[in-house]
């Protein structure tokens, strides 16, 4: 391939590297003429074999002597009072570092910053803009070559473990990646591999969902993350490329959240795959707790919002349900028997299928350990009636004793209705749950009674606060236990 063809330089350029190489002479004036005894030079790689490296320093030693036109230091050379030696010694030819491969997106960035530089260039009429200057990348501008598995020679111990072991040491401790990063090229280059992989630990600790707007594809997602993993987590979020169609980034929010956590937020276009694919990367395989925000349970059942989830394992569902009918009841019980769920948290209003709703619990009860069932007020019904899931009048401790029968062994009520459970009931329930043993959990709005109660017999704690209008029956192990514990 022929040279490129010379360009006239302009006198502005002319002008830099006439003052760049005046410097560079005053600096080796000062350098040589101090009390130093050494000199070190960083820069030169080695060649390709000792031999050739040695005669290459050699030349660059002689260059730099010639140039600082010091009499004495010639002399000195001459006489072979100056000498030059490697550190580290014997080491391998050639880099051991590279750029990275950029991603497309990056790619793009990078196309964009060069004509940029370009242009001011020439509108300056010097060399001043690089691409540096106009473009700033997400990602690590430098890794470990590749071939570290042949250089196990130059690695420390730590550095010679395989793949899969430092990956494992990443599990345990995952808020300790940028101190692996820092400990050597090698593990900076295994902890990236790592981020860019399947999500083998639970990461998140929740995350949400709601619409963004009348276009059904929009969704709100935000995600809680440990403060312990958010290093981990933003890691991922740079290495994993984003897909074109997603043009907005994940933000990290510092308001409203709790001390332990930071709160991430995305608003994203659901209606196509590689949005989908890139978060369910981020998401891993394991969500703590999954709520859906509003009152619309379509939110849920979008199609896309199932793609995401999909083959996930939650915790933790929560969702509000305006009227709950026969076919959405039904979707219910799918999607937590899909999702592997523990706990399940329901806002409801209204049932439509109030002739099924009692059943409908029991299935609940025998899918998930632990239940809280938030009743909203509906209007037309009064605040002390006997309601509750859309029955009025209904035997609820005959229906909380069948459920506790079940899977279930934790149970919270939060009802606008708190007449739902009466005296009768109470006292059927404080008779009949000490037969279950530990199983029991129970903690609902309650005005059964007029004055305080608080006793433990055969193993139940039973416990009315008069104030509060609150009754809580436990097995005597479990009063300290918490409901999301």
């Amino acid at each position: 391939m022929d040279p490129p063809p010379p360009v006239l330089a302009t006198q502005e350029s002319v002008d830099v590297l006439t003052k760049l190489v005046k410097s560079l002479h005053v600096k080796l004036d000062k350098l040589f003429s101090s009390s130093a005894t050494r000199v070190v030079l960083v820069g030169s790689t080695e060649k390709d074999t000792p031999e050739e490296t040695s005669k290459n320093d050699e030349e660059v030693l002689r260059t730099i002597i010639e140039t600082t036109k010091d009499k004495d230091l010639k002399e000195a050379y001459a006489a072979g009072t100056i000498t030059h030696a490697r550190f580290p010694a014997n080491n391998p030819p050639g880099p051991r570092f590279f750029k990275r491969d950029l991603m497309p997106s990056e790619l793009e960035q990078e196309r964009s910053a060069r004509m940029e530089a370009r242009k001011k260039n020439f509108t300056a009429g010097c060399l001043r803009w690089g691409v540096r200057d106009c473009c700033s990348m997400e990602a690590p501008a430098i890794k470990l070559s590749p071939n570290v598995d042949q250089e196990m020679d130059t690695l420390s111990p730590i550095e010679r473990l395989p793949r899969e072991l430092v990956w494992k040491i990443i599990d345990f401790v995952p808020e300790a990646v940028l101190n692996l990063m820092a400990t050597s090229p090698a593990l900076q280059w295994r902890v990236l591999e790592y981020a860019r992989q399947p999500l083998t630990i639970p990461i998140l600790d929740r995350v949400g969902i709601s619409r963004s707007n009348s276009i059904n594809t929009r969704m709100w997602v935000w995600m809680y993350v440990p403060k312990r993993l958010s290093t981990l987590f933003e890691l991922r979020l740079i290495v994993r490329e984003r897909p074109p169609t997603m043009t907005r980034t994940i933000k990290r929010l510092f308001h409203e959240v709790p001390f332990h956590l930071y709160r991430y937020e995305l608003d994203a276009n659901m209606d196509g795959s590689p949005t989908i694919d890139y978060l369910r990367g981020i998401f891993g395989n394991h969500l703590g707790y999954f709520w859906v925000n509003g009152p619309s349970y379509n939110n849920l059942m979008s199609p896309y919002v199932i793609r995401l989830l999909d083959g996930m394992k939650i915790r933790r569902l929560e969702m509000m349900i305006d009227d709950l009918s026969e076919e959405i009841a039904s979707q219910i019980l799918e999607r937590i028997k899909k999702h592997a769920c523990e706990q399940l948290i329901l806002t409801i209003r209204n049932v439509a299928a109030s002739k099924n709703a009692v059943q409908f619990l029991h299935d609940l009860s025998s899918a998930v350990r632990s239940i809280r069932i938030i009743q909203s007020e509906v209007a037309g019904i009064s605040e002390d009636a006997n309601f509750l899931f859309g029955i009025q009048d209904g035997d609820w401790a005959r229906v909380i004793l069948e459920m506790f029968s079940r899977k279930v062994d934790k149970l919270l009520i939060d009802t606008h209705y708190k007449g739902y459970l009466t005296k009768g009931g109470v006292d059927f329930l404080r008779e009949k749950l000490p037969s279950l043993g530990e199983k029991v959990w129970f903690d609902t709005d309650c005005i059964a009674y007029e004055n305080d109660m608080n006793y433990v017999r055969d193993g139940l704690s039973v416990a009315f606060d008069a104030d509060d209008q609150r009754l809580r029956m436990k097995n005597s192990s479990r009063t300290e236990e918490l409901f999301r514990s």
